[in-house]
């Protein structure tokens, strides 16, 4: 494919070279770039030994640039030229300062180094005391143990000061006042308001540290007055209370109970930044500037309830307008908020400044989040299991395998400081780094071979949350770039210097050794760069290169374009990016290729495809900006903003919005990329994705079978599914709740009582997201919960045997959801929910585990064999969140499990058919046992039940079942219908050629998500629940492939039907549909034997 354009391009070149351009003429060794030269510098060589090159072409001599040679320095020997100075140089005293060389029977330590050699004065500040960056890091005086100058002779030295020892370590100072001698380690604290032994802060107990004469210590300063906020001068106890939400005189009240910023009218307080105003201080929503509901309470603290004598309800939550409520409701809106959706019932819906969908203007679509009406914008991606981004308040927002079917900000990485904020993010195969504001580096995802740094390989070598790299700390190494492959990571540190940790296939780390390890922490590259070079920038993917500040290239690994064949285990220099007769100015590497983007506007590419492509920047000065490499594809972008790609084009990975599947072997322009409607300012491609970093802050991505740029749109995004039931429920990312299917106990929730079927997705009543958002559902055969933003949980459908939660036990039905007892998130919050027949759990902030419903096979978890309903929630033994803390819990039938912090798993409940995986045969357990060979090491934090059978992933990505097996729901390939009563595992899913992402359990079959965005289903298959689109196969005993899904991040299975997210805002349902619960909206009542789009209103 590549074959036409290199014939193309060599075309090219050649003719260029007919007609002059190109470089000097033959034989001439000048450097210079003009075609004649106009002054000295067009004929300088670089070399001073050779003389001065003079421009004269005039002069009979001269050569075909008019240049003529200058007159050579000689040496009288053993002294030789210096190329830089011109100097004759004494090889025993090469920097020429009075000392001679070690080898020469000298002292000097650094012969090439005219400021360092014994006796020369050490420092590290300038005359001013400001700290010197030329001799900061630099031993001055051959001594590598005298760090700086001393300035207060306390005998200590200033601690940005230091010097590299020999073992490769940075010896550092450890004064933090070299001005004051009265500060220095080991000096004992008083209370002086110094930091007097410098280990941070003013330690001496009760310090006044805000100066306003109060404090609970007496020493120097003689106060013995408690001062409730020593941080803040206008805080102490004789201070005047002003109304401004805050306890200034120290007496334990605060004002604004209710937090709205307004406080009460009677509050004892004077002055402030508050009005006492509030007519209602225990209510955040009454305040005088709350919006006027139809609810019958006076929000606006008008003194008149529901203003304009509302005669009806009316259920808007009009925020900043007016409603009038007489004879039903009208909007007007005050901004921010609007009305995007033209509903009065819905009120002020949208607040413009906070609405990635409305953001600023209705219709006004962000990518990643609307803040004060405008999009966040993003600042930097990375393409490969996934797509991340690191978005201009330093948080990293990832979608894809990298994030495990849960698109959204990165955990610990969410910009709320420097040590939580990102600069770039690298996204590999398996894995994913970021470099943080601080300089440290912390990476996430599969760390078998080593790739994330933190000393960990091998299978249970895993972390969905991103772990530091060691040395990597941003004190004692600082990185100012990372790169992330399938097998390995490399990160350049200010210094200059890189360092890489992973797998060291074809010494990709460079660290000099020629045989396959892994390594598990970073290791140095070595022989990178010549005298005064660095590397500003690393790229990886069977090869790793760096770019270096002169602009030449130098690779590691296979594919390393010297010229030769030979797998280099050390740097090697790139034929003909040298940094003198070429610069690169960006770069990039793929599986068996590497490119760069010259500063003539080219590009040189080399590995399995080699290429060079002139004429990329086309006319008006434009220039290449940066380069990108998929599997078989490449793109630019350009200074003008246009963005370009050729290559493969099967999967629309071109970007030009043809779907024709022909490759493209010139660069052609992406779609929308002109420069001018939308400017691109990076591109990052993988296999068959291409993304693209608008200078607007927006993300574009196209191919994976889409061939046009799509814009990361929110649409309609599920954030949590639940197909357990004879129904479904969701929720999506404006916080509302959608059920679907049967609702003979109104377990639909939407407040009707018709008790008839819902054949696609209506709201659930009061769980709109007008108010709080819903964040996680779960249902069963009878009823269902929702978890909200606030932590409190809510329940509809049966009430019978207190499954509800509500504190009743009667069978009543409650059509509309109802709080449960205790949840409410204030007394509790909770995490997590799951759902089982006749029982439903919480899972607490605190890594507590609360149940409630029918006890007959203790599946409450209490310890009790009472076999008695509990009509509110009940802990768990054991998980009370006083020792062990849980991290994620899930409910089948009559049984119910947890996932530790530890990485154990523990069961409860039923155990008839070996559903509890402890390999005993009793039939039920009322307190948590221990899974069986799942021992606190290699569980991660997912895990689903809903039938007779559990099933979990391990941290490698391998997939465990037990339980049940009639029907093949385990996976084991057997067909002995046999249960098992302690984990088996799951044919094919083995961590290895396939990892879970997300697994869910049927009553009679099972489903798993893959990183590679599949589904495979395993089980019955009677009622098409499997997705394999064929009705003549009624089991499988191994998982096969559910059809036409092919970037999946989330599963849920149920009583015949099954569900997946195949991305954030499609989700697809296949199965038994006699109930609608494909979601469809289509009532034929028909199995449905292949995925079909659910459809929301």
């Amino acid at each position: 494919m590549f074959r036409n354009a290199l014939w193309f391009c060599v075309s090219v070149i050649l003719s260029a070279a007919v007609l002059g351009c190109g470089g000097p003429a033959p034989g001439n060794d000048d450097m210079g770039t003009a075609t004649r030269c106009e002054s000295n510098v067009d004929c300088a060589d670089g070399d001073a030994c050779n003389g001065i090159e003079q421009c004269a072409p005039q002069n009979a001599s001269a050569d075909a640039l008019g240049c003529i040679p200058g007159v050579p320095v000689v040496c009288t020997a053993p002294d030789t030229c210096s190329p830089a100075t011109g100097a004759c140089v004494s090889p025993c005293d090469v920097d020429s300062d009075g000392v001679e060389s070690i080898a020469c029977g000298g002292a000097d330590c650094d012969d090439e180094d005219g400021n360092r050699f014994p006796g020369n004065p050490e420092t590290c500040t300038d005359a001013q005391g400001a700290l010197d960056l030329a001799t900061l890091l630099h031993d001055e005086d051959c001594d590598p143990t005298t760090l700086g100058d001393d300035r207060d002779e306390d005998g200590f030295y200033r601690q940005e000061c230091g010097n590299p020892q020999a073992n490769g370590v940075t010896l550092f100072g450890v004064d933090c006042d070299d001005d004051n001698d009265l500060r220095r380690p080991g000096l004992v604290e008083v209370c002086d308001g110094l930091d007097n032994d410098c280990v941070g802060g003013l330690n001496f107990p009760g310090e006044d540290d805000d100066g306003d004469g109060y404090a609970d210590c007496v020493d120097l300063m003689g106060q013995a007055i408690f001062d409730c906020n020593d941080g803040d001068a206008a805080v102490h106890p004789n201070a005047a209370e002003a109304c401004d939400g805050l306890d200034s005189d120290c007496d334990g009240y605060v004002e604004d109970v209710d937090d709205d910023g307004f406080v009460a009218e009677d509050a004892p307080c004077t002055g402030g930044s508050m009005p006492a105003t509030d007519c209602n201080d225990e209510r955040a929503e009454t305040n005088p500037d709350a919006a006027e509901v139809c609810n019958g309470i006076d929000d606006d603290c008008s003194g008149t309830d529901d203003d304009n004598n509302a005669v009806t309800s009316c259920a808007a939550i009009v925020r900043s307008g007016e409603a009038s409520c007489a004879g039903g409701c009208t909007v007007t809106c005050t901004a921010p908020y609007a009305d995007c959706d033209g509903l009065a019932s819905s009120g002020c819906e949208v607040d413009l400044h906070q609405s990635r969908r409305h953001c600023g203007a209705c219709g006004h679509v962000c990518s990643f989040g609307c803040s004060d009406g405008e999009c966040v914008r993003a600042t930097q991606i990375s393409v490969g299991w996934g797509v991340c981004a690191v978005l201009e308040t330093g948080a990293v927002h990832c979608s894809g395998g990298i994030s495990w079917g849960s698109p959204g900000p990165v955990f610990g990485l969410d910009g709320s400081s420097p040590a939580r904020s990102a600069l770039r993010v690298a996204v590999g195969s398996v894995s994913a780094c970021a470099l943080l504001e601080t300089g440290a580096v912390q990476c996430w995802g599969s760390g078998d071979a080593g790739q994330l740094g933190n000393g960990q390989s091998g299978l249970t070598a895993f972390s969905e949350r991103p772990v530091d790299v060691l040395t990597l700390d941003g004190v004692v190494n600082t990185a100012v770039d990372i790169d992330v492959s399938a097998v390995h990571a490399c990160a350049v540190l200010d210094t200059g210097a890189v360092v890489c940790w992973g797998r060291d296939e074809f010494g990709v780390l460079g660290d000099g050794d020629n045989g396959t390890l892994i390594r598990s922490t970073p290791v140095a590259v070595t022989g990178l760069g010549g005298a005064g070079r660095h590397a500003v920038r690393v790229a990886l993917g069977s090869t790793s290169c760096v770019l270096l500040d002169d602009g030449a290239v130098m690779c590691w690994g296979e594919h390393v374009g010297d010229g030769g064949m030979t797998t280099r285990h050390s740097p090697v220099g790139v034929s003909g990016i040298d940094g003198v007769a070429s610069r690169a100015i960006a770069l990039d590497v793929g599986v068996d290729d590497a490119c760069a983007a010259l500063d003539d506007g080219s590009l040189v590419c080399w590995g399995d495809t080699p290429e060079t492509v002139a004429g990329l920047a086309g006319g008006g000065g434009t220039t290449v900006t940066d380069v990108a490499i998929g599997r078989f594809h490449r793109c630019v972008t350009l200074s003008d903003g246009s963005a370009r790609c050729w290559g493969a084009d099967d999967a629309g990975q071109v970007g030009d919005g043809v779907d024709d599947g022909s490759p493209e072997p010139l660069p052609t322009q992406v779609l929308g990329f002109d420069g001018v409607a939308t400017a691109a300012l990076q591109v990052s491609a993988r296999d068959s994705s291409s993304c693209a970093l608008s200078t607007e802050g927006d993300v574009y991505c196209w191919g994976a079978g889409e061939p046009s740029p799509v814009l990361n749109d929110p649409g309609t995004t599920i954030v949590s599914v639940d197909t357990s039931g004879l129904g479904a429920c969701a929720a999506t990312d404006t916080g509302a709740a959608y059920c679907w299917g049967s609702d003979l106990f109104g377990q639909v929730g939407d407040g009707d009582d018709d008790e008839g079927t819902e054949f696609q997705p209506v709201l659930v009543s009061g769980l709109d997201g007008s108010t709080t958002a819903v964040l996680e559902v779960a249902n069963s055969a009878v009823h269902a919960c929702a978890l909200l933003a606030t932590g409190a949980v809510r329940c509809w459908g049966d009430g019978t045997n207190g499954v509800l939660g509500n504190g009743s036990i009667a069978s009543a039905i409650q059509y509309s959801p109802v709080p449960v007892v205790g949840i409410d998130g204030v007394q509790s919050r909770a995490v997590r929910i799951a759902v089982g027949e006749s029982h439903s759990c919480a899972l607490l902030d605190t890594g507590a585990v609360r149940c409630w419903g029918y006890d007959a096979d203790g599946q409450i978890g209490d310890g009790s064999a009472d076999n008695t309903p509990h009509g509110a929630p009940t802990d768990v033994v054991g998980l009370d969140g006083s020792g062990v803390l849980a991290v994620q819990i899930t409910a089948g039938e009559q049984h119910t499990c947890a996932v530790l912090e530890s990485g154990e798993l523990r069961c409860w409940g039923d155990n008839s058919s070996g559903q509890l995986g402890h390999a005993t045969a009793s039939p039920r357990e009322f307190a948590p046992v221990a899974v069986s060979g799942i021992d606190g090491v290699s569980a991660r934090a997912v895990m689903a039940s809903a039938g007779r059978h559990t099933c979990a992933i391990l941290d490698t990505g391998a997939l465990r079942c037990w339980g049940a097996d009639a029907v093949s729901q385990l996976g084991d390939g057997m067909d002995d219908d046999a249960d098992e009563r302690a984990p088996v595992a799951v044919v094919g899913i083995d961590g290895n050629l396939a990892r879970a992402t997300s697994v869910a359990a049927g009553i009679t079959h099972s489903c798993a998500t893959l990183d590679d965005g599949s589904v495979m289903c395993w089980g019955s298959n009677t009622q098409g629940q499997l997705g394999i689109d064929d009705s003549n196969v009624l089991e499988l005993y191994a998982p096969g492939l559910v059809q036409g899904i092919a970037q999946a991040s989330h599963v849920s299975a149920g009583q015949g039907t099954t569900c997946a997210i195949s991305d954030p805002t499609t989700l697809m349902c296949w199965g038994a549909d006699a109930d609608g619960q494909v979601g469809d909206g289509d009532d034929d009542e028909a199995n449905e034997f292949a995925p079909v789009r659910v459809r929301f209103p």
